[in-house]
């Protein structure tokens, strides 16, 4: 992301009614955030470390892609709500990276590669019945894009934000013990850092009185509870 970009969102928002209480309020959103990283999942840390079988990590890959297909288009949603210029900008050009504007390919088609490297065809991939936890991770953070901007950007800030880590673990644990290069993580290992950082920045920005906080702690907590027991219920593939 850059400098100019970043000033461009560092602009105080005139509905802020309290400075140190914004501040008191982020920090207790990175404590949520950090709490149900990714890589506090068995699902991850197995495929990590080499300890998941092969048809786990397919029919994992598989429940992710479902997931994604419902999620990503609803969070093109923000940019018809965005309430500024700058923001519109900033969430553009995560969704133009997630169309394959930027340099690499569009995400659900390098998404939808892992499965197929591990022996799915595009049939099996698009009709697969979801775990009932897949679905309730996607509607949730698809009911808070569509609910208002504020708590749709919350939201996508609780999704992103929770996956940094994930990106470079997962690449690097599916390339040295499954001989898989995977594209998809691969991109997001930068991709999903600036994503992250430019809705941190936005959640600063507009996270203004405090009633709208209460609703925007909400959408981040039910987003990350839900995709949280989404990757619990996922842990039937290792057995």
């Amino acid at each position: 992301m850059s400098v100019g970009s970043q000033s461009n969102l560092e602009v105080a928002h005139p509905l802020i009614d309290d400075t140190d209480a914004l501040g008191s309020w982020l920090t207790e959103i990175r404590s949520i955030i950090n709490e149900n990283r990714w890589t506090t999942s068995e699902i991850i840390r197995a495929i990590a470390e080499g300890r998941a079988p092969r048809e786990a990590i397919k029919r994992w890959s598989m429940e992710y892609h479902h997931y994604s297909t419902i999620a990503t288009a609803n969070a093109f949603l923000l940019l018809a709500n965005a309430p500024d210029r700058q923001t519109y900008w900033a969430w553009g050009r995560n969704m133009a990276g997630e169309l394959g504007y930027l340099g690499e390919p569009e995400h659900l088609t390098l998404l939808a590669e892992l499965p197929k490297q591990l022996g799915a065809d595009d049939e099996q991939i698009t009709s697969i019945v979801p775990l009932p936890a897949t679905l309730g991770a996607a509607f949730t953070v698809s009911y808070y894009f569509r609910r208002s901007f504020e708590e749709g950007l919350a939201a996508g800030v609780a999704s992103e934000n929770m996956a940094v880590e994930a990106m470079e673990v997962l690449y690097t644990g599916l390339r040295r013990h499954y001989g898989i290069e995977s594209r998809f993580f691969k991109a997001h290992i930068a991709a999903e850092q600036e994503h992250a950082e430019i809705g941190l920045q936005l959640l600063g920005k507009h996270a203004g009185a405090a009633a709208l906080r209460d609703r925007m702690g909400r959408a981040i907590l039910n987003t990350c509870l839900t995709k949280r027991h989404m990757w619990s219920a996922c842990e039937i593939f290792l057995t």
